[in-house]
């Protein structure tokens, strides 16, 4: 919240706040015929998650976290064999590196409530929730433990190779004149004659691999690297066969010296994953979108006077019953930034909040809450952790919906003059697993998609908060109506395995108009 907001937030109670007694707040039941109109905006920011063992990671995990190797890139198997023959190694792995990044979550959420009392505890609402939520993220690579780069024969290391096949093919031809000397002299069939010609064949066949690579692959082996060196080790071997036949071949073999670049990797490897709509956070996000709206049903348990207003200990209660409509739209970044609360779903909520006076000095307030979302379908992305930058995983039509989410919320708070509270709340949040299955697959024929789930998380948040509750206007002429301004921040502090690590900050208002 900021400074300007709190010295608002401030000012106003030091108007208005002589003479108030302590304040039930947060009630969603309304005297009868009145109002309630409520605004807020809440501030949530993430780029971590909770690895269930104390520390964090960074969302997408495995997506920042892939080598980049034929296990997370099927596409480079061609690459790959290409680069077992160059250095004659079969079971050799390729690695240009290792992805690295982060994504961030940013989300604004500017809910707008209107409530009306039908009776003295019943009170009928409606939620509309405006919402901005951006996604934002950086790439890099990290060649560390890379054993291939760019081909030096695509850019400015072009001259050094052509350089390396003009001599190295005039050495194959002093070579080839040099054998068939002896061939002419001793014959054909001599051993000299069959083993000069089987080196011809041999370093030909090896200058001919080398050139195919330079001439066709994205990839070479990288300088310094264990490929690199395998591969120079090959060339003094043959170089070493030229030499026996007085030919000298160049002193050695270009090798890659540019590790890949993030254009390369967004051009060969971002691209035929992710498609025309480029990587799942980029493209243009509307500036502000209606979510999805909710209706309440308030019911009164206790009112706060079955002890009489002079007792010492007062308690008000109420239930709320809510339906959600899937009016916004579907999150299909669950599964790579799963941010709360679920976007796009329907389902049903109840809530339970009860607010605990206590001597006019402090109160307690408590609140349990429960939804169950509905089954829809939408697009959704990265549905296969185990092969994030596989193409066929990386979009699919699914159906499903979230696991069930149970919320369970206190704060004391201490009254510091009547009318306003400082609290400090202790939050706990457990979602079940959710679950999506695949409603198309792509091609006719091809292989069935298998389901993609979401595992249930939990995760404890602390807060605190400065409240402002005016609601007995009858000893203020000067305030037109009762109001209930709030400041709060939050974060979470501890989770289960997956379970995102984000800081909060909401300011609010609720206006009561009409109440008898």
């Amino acid at each position: 919240m900021s400074r300007a907001a709190i010295a608002l937030c401030v000012g106003i109670t030091a108007v208005f706040a002589n003479g108030l007694d302590a304040q039930f707040v947060e009630s969603p039941v309304l005297p009868r015929g009145a109002i309630l109109l409520e605004a807020g905006s809440a501030h949530s920011q993430a780029s971590r998650v909770f690895d269930g063992e104390g520390d964090t990671r960074s969302f997408a995990a495995s997506l920042l976290g892939a080598p980049l190797s034929t296990g997370s890139f099927p596409g480079l198997a061609d690459e790959e064999e290409r680069l077992r023959a160059l250095i004659d190694d079969p079971g050799r792995t390729l690695s240009m590196g290792v992805v690295r990044g982060r994504f961030d979550v940013d989300e604004q959420r500017t809910p707008l409530r209107l409530g009306w009392g039908v009776l003295d505890r019943v009170t009928v609402g409606a939620t509309v929730p405006l919402v901005r939520r951006q996604h934002s993220s950086t790439l890099r690579i990290d060649p560390q433990g890379g054993n291939v780069g760019l081909n030096p024969a695509q850019g400015a290391g072009s001259g050094t190779v052509n350089s390396f096949r003009s001599e190295a093919g005039a050495a194959l031809a002093e070579m080839t004149a040099s054998v068939e000397a002896v061939c002419a002299e001793h014959g054909e069939d001599s051993s000299s004659c069959l083993e000069g010609q089987a080196s011809i064949s041999s370093v030909s066949a090896f200058l001919d691999l080398v050139g195919s690579a330079w001439d066709d692959a994205l990839l070479f082996p990288l300088a310094g690297s264990d490929a690199g060196q395998a591969l120079a080790s090959r060339w003094a071997q043959v170089r070493s066969q030229l030499g026996m036949w007085n030919a000298e071949g160049p002193e050695s073999l270009p090798l890659s010296t540019r590790p890949i670049s993030a254009s390369t990797f967004d051009a060969e490897f971002v691209g035929p994953t992710w498609g025309p709509a480029g990587f799942p956070t980029e493209g243009d996000e509307p500036l502000v979108e209606i979510g999805d709206v909710e209706l309440h049903l308030a019911i009164g348990l206790l009112d706060g006077r079955e002890l009489g207003r002079d007792a010492r200990f007062r308690l008000r209660s109420a239930l709320e019953i809510s339906a959600r409509l899937p009016t916004g739209p579907a999150d299909s970044m669950a599964l790579v930034t799963p941010m709360e609360p679920v976007r796009g779903y329907g389902g049903a909520g109840l809530r339970w909040i009860t607010d605990i006076l206590l001597d006019e000095r402090a109160a307690l307030l408590s609140e349990v809450e429960w939804w169950s979302f509905q089954d829809r379908e939408l697009l959704l992305l990265g549905t296969d952790p185990t092969a994030p930058w596989n193409p066929e995983a990386a979009r699919r039509i699914m159906s499903g919906a979230p696991g069930n989410l149970m919320r369970i919320r206190l704060t004391p708070r201490i009254l510091l003059t009547p009318g306003l509270s400082l609290g400090a709340g202790w939050e706990l949040r457990s979602t079940g697993e959710g679950h999506w299955d695949p409603v198309a697959t792509g091609d006719a024929g091809g292989p069935a998609a298998p389901p993609a789930t979401l595992a249930g998380t939990q995760r404890q948040r602390a807060s605190v908060e400065l409240r402002f509750a005016g609601w007995d206007v009858e000893r203020f002429p000067s305030l037109a109506f009762p109001v209930e301004l709030l400041g709060r921040a939050s974060i979470a502090y501890s989770g289960s395995e997956g379970a995102p690590r984000d800081r909060r900050f909401e300011i609010g208002a609720r206006v009561l108009r009409g109440a008898r």
